[in-house]
């Protein structure tokens, strides 16, 4: 569903195509490999997203890039000792852009972030 909802019980008929995670499986806090020989520990992840998320090398912030006409949203996993506060959406130049919302669904530790889109690339910065 375009709304990335987060659901505890699903019903599939057959031929229904459908992409399920688990968000109690996300590796939060622990070392996954980023970069060939690279390994990196996250306390905010993405789960799903409407466009291409790439980590940004350091802390919470993820590159966000998508076609002109879809507009993004995403869901990320955080650790509940580290949620985070705020998303700042900034552009190419560094500068901050139109807001963005956040949902937190805080069963599952998650967030939803809607922004504009993403066509050229943006970067969503947690705090």
């Amino acid at each position: 569903e375009a709304s990335l909802p987060i659901k505890k019980r699903v019903v599939l008929k057959p031929d229904d195509v459908c992409l399920l995670y688990d968000v109690s499986k996300t590796p939060l806090n622990t070392p996954v490999e980023v970069d060939e020989g690279q390994e990196a520990s996250f306390a905010i992840y993405p789960i799903a997203a409407s466009c291409r998320l790439s980590w940004n090398g350091e802390g919470t912030s993820f590159h966000a890039e998508g076609p002109s006409n879809v507009k993004g949203i995403a869901r990320f996993a955080y650790d509940p000792s580290a949620k985070p506060t705020t998303c700042t959406l900034l552009n190419a130049k560094g500068k901050k852009v139109r807001a963005l919302t956040m949902k937190f669904h805080e069963e599952s530790n998650t967030v939803l972030v809607r922004f504009p889109a993403a066509q050229g690339g943006l970067d969503l910065v947690f705090e």
